[in-house]
């Protein structure tokens, strides 16, 4: 277990392991053609339960540029032959943690005027619809009398948690529809969550990747996480920075549905991997766009991977 303080904040890391993400494309076409890759890697990440150690891309003239944004890209150009594969490799080695908050969060001011990315992480973006009246109303009812933002976050997670129903054929229609229908998968979770937060001035994110029950590493060092990608959610507080929230998750005591706290601004295992912060527009993280000239039946084929290193 490690233990950090700063100004204002502690808190402790758990279960921490180091993991190497490996995305492999395979190029083919059946014809011969130049093909133009951009990959979306995304930002390089600020959560403390993930510490990014290093990104490495391997074949052709691969390589990770950052564009005005910071948002990190691996681009590649490679000459498809017919009937044969163009291989690249992203590989992500990174440090997992469960976290848990040894301070009262609940301590934290309301005063962002420290805070950089303040007017990004409050305004509306897709499925994100926080200037839309029905998410400003239903802000306005829960927070009631609540100036605090770490209440605020509370009692979002707490509505979220106990009125969204999981429905795979809601699937990612935004924050306003999850509000509207009480229906969605985790994306929706987050985006209402998110959603709320920023329509009351509480700065938050979506978080985009894979969450991984540590029992699939028990009895092999490598998996295939494609079963496992997942969305979940942050929130911003003074002094404190971004606090992990899990608003998916369904919880039953005695047949009844409770909320469970255990995923309120606390992770107990390493599980929960980043991908990315942007799930929508030109910047999507882990997206992948191509191009090609005049050839035929191009298909480009991604496999990830996560390997444990010190199992």
């Amino acid at each position: 277990m490690m233990k950090f303080s700063t100004l204002n904040n502690v808190y402790e890391l758990e279960d921490t392991h180091s993991y190497k993400i490996t995305d492999t494309f395979t190029v083919t076409s059946k014809k011969a053609t130049n093909v133009d890759l951009t990959f979306n890697v995304g930002a390089q990440g600020d959560s403390p339960y993930q510490k990014d150690l290093s990104t490495e891309v391997s074949g052709g003239n691969a390589k990770i540029t950052d564009d005005d944004f910071s948002h990190k890209k691996m681009t590649a150009s490679a000459y498809v032959k017919p009937g044969e594969g163009v291989e690249y490799q992203l590989t992500r080695t990174v440090e997992n943690s469960g976290i848990k908050y040894t301070e009262d969060l609940s301590k934290t001011s309301n005063d962002y005027s420290k805070f950089s990315d303040y007017n990004e992480y409050t305004s509306p973006e897709q499925n994100v619809e926080s200037t839309s009246k029905q998410i400003k109303d239903k802000a306005s009812e829960l927070f009631s009398g609540i100036d605090n933002p770490y209440y605020k976050a509370k009692k979002a997670y707490e509505f979220v948690n106990m009125y969204m129903t999981y429905d795979s054929n809601n699937a990612n229609k935004g924050a306003l529809n999850a509000l509207l229908t009480g229906k969605g998968v985790c994306e929706d979770y987050a985006e209402l969550f998110t959603a709320l937060l920023r329509a009351s001035g509480v700065p938050a994110r979506i978080v985009t990747g894979y969450w991984v029950n540590s029992g699939e590493f028990s009895s092999r060092t490598s998996i295939d996480p494609s079963n496992d990608a997942h969305a979940w959610a942050e929130y911003y507080l003074p002094s404190y920075g971004w606090i992990v929230v899990e608003p998916t998750n369904e919880y039953f005591y005695n047949n009844n549905r409770v909320i469970d706290y255990s995923y309120f601004s606390n992770l107990s295992d390493s599980g929960h991997f980043i991908e990315g912060y942007t799930p929508q527009g030109d910047n999507k993280d882990s997206t992948l766009y191509y191009s090609y000239t005049e050839g035929s039946g191009v298909k480009v084929d991604r496999k990830t991977t996560i390997e444990i290193l010190d199992k």
